[in-house]
C-alpha cells in the first residue's frame, strides 16, 4: 500500500485536476443542454456522465497506468469485466447525482476513490456547481473553494446532529432517534442529496450520516477516505467497517460518523446496532 499512497502523493496536482477537469465536462453540458437515455436499470444516464466517464479514465491511465478502473458507466457496458477485479483500483463515479443534474438542481458532484484491499485510501470529490474540491491525504483532509485551501476538521461535539438523504424512511429516522436518546444527548436531523454529505460530516457541519437507501461502491468511496483522513469512518454494522470489492459493488446499509472515538463508546453501539 506504501507505494501507491506514495504515488499518489506524487502526482497529487494531476489527480485532483482531472476531478475539477471532469467537472469542467460536466458544467458545460449543464449550461449548453444534453441528451439523456435509460441504462438497463431504468434509471437515466446523460452525455455529461459517459464524457465525464471517458475524461477520468483516459486521464488515471496516464497518471498511474498500473490502477485497475472501476467506474460506474463502465460497468454497465460490461460488467463481465469487473468479475475478478485487483485489490487495487479506482472506484469512480464520473456524475453522481444524475438526477438532480438533469432537474438542474446543484446536488450532484464528481467521486473519485482509490481502494486497497477492500478499504479505501484516497479520495477526491469535486462539486461541480459550487466549485468545491475535496480531498484526502496522509496528513489529513483538505477543501479547496475559490483559490483558499482549507484544512478539514470534524465535529468535537458531543451531540448528534444526523444528516440523512432524501430517502431516508420516516421509520428509519425514528428509530435512530430514539436509539440516540437512550444516551440523553440532543439529537436533530437534516436530509439532504448529494454525497457531499460524506465532507459535510468532515468539516464539523454534521457528524453523523445513515444510509438506508440504495447505493454502490462508487458513491461512496470517494467520501469514504476523506472522512477517514479526519477521524471518521462509515460502518455496515459494529466495529465492522464497510468494504469494497464486493460482487456488483453494491452497498448494504451504513452508518457513517465523523468522530467515533470522541461519542461515548455507548452511543456509537447504540447508533450502529440498528445494522446488526
Amino acid at each position: 500500500m506504501n507505494k501507491v499512497i506514495q504515488a499518489v502523493e506524487k502526482n497529487i496536482d494531476d489527480l485532483l485536476g482531472v476531478a475539477v477537469g471532469a467537472g469542467d465536462i460536466i458544467m458545460d453540458y449543464f449550461n449548453s443542454g444534453f441528451k439523456v437515455s435509460n441504462k438497463s436499470d431504468d434509471s437515466p444516464v446523460t452525455e455529461a456522465d459517459f464524457a465525464s466517464d471517458k475524461f477520468i479514465t483516459e486521464k488515471l491511465a496516464k497518471i498511474m497506468p498500473e490502477i485497475f478502473m472501476v467506474s460506474e458507466e463502465g460497468y454497465e457496458l460490461d460488467k463481465k469485466k469487473y468479475d475478478n477485479i485487483p485489490d487495487v483500483f479506482w472506484c469512480v463515479d464520473p456524475l453522481d447525482g444524475t438526477k438532480n443534474f438533469i432537474k438542474k438542481e446543484s446536488a450532484f458532484t464528481v467521486n473519485i476513490g482509490l481502494v486497497v484491499n477492500k478499504k479505501p485510501v484516497f479520495g477526491m470529490l469535486y462539486v461541480p456547481y459550487t466549485k468545491k474540491l475535496y480531498y484526502s491525504t496522509e496528513d489529513g483532509g483538505y477543501k479547496v473553494h475559490n483559490g483558499v485551501k482549507t484544512r478539514l476538521k470534524s465535529s468535537q461535539s458531543l451531540d448528534v446532529h444526523m444528516v440523512t438523504s432524501k430517502r431516508t424512511s420516516e421509520q428509519n429516522i425514528q428509530e435512530l432517534i430514539h436509539n440516540v436518546n437512550e444516551n440523553k444527548v440532543v439529537c436533530k436531523f437534516t436530509k439532504m442529496a448529494s454525497s457531499e454529505k460524506f465532507c459535510h460530516l468532515a468539516d464539523s457541519t454534521f457528524n453523523v450520516f445513515p444510509s438506508f437507501a440504495s447505493s454502490s461502491e462508487w458513491d461512496t468511496a470517494s467520501g469514504h477516505a476523506i472522512l477517514k483522513s479526519v477521524g471518521g469512518n462509515v460502518f455496515s454494522g459494529t466495529d465492522r467497517e464497510l468494504e469494497y470489492g464486493k460482487r456488483s459493488f453494491k452497498n448494504p446499509n451504513f452508518i457513517a460518523i465523523s468522530n467515533p472515538k470522541i461519542l461515548p463508546r455507548s452511543l456509537v453501539s447504540n447508533l450502529l446496532r440498528i445494522l446488526d
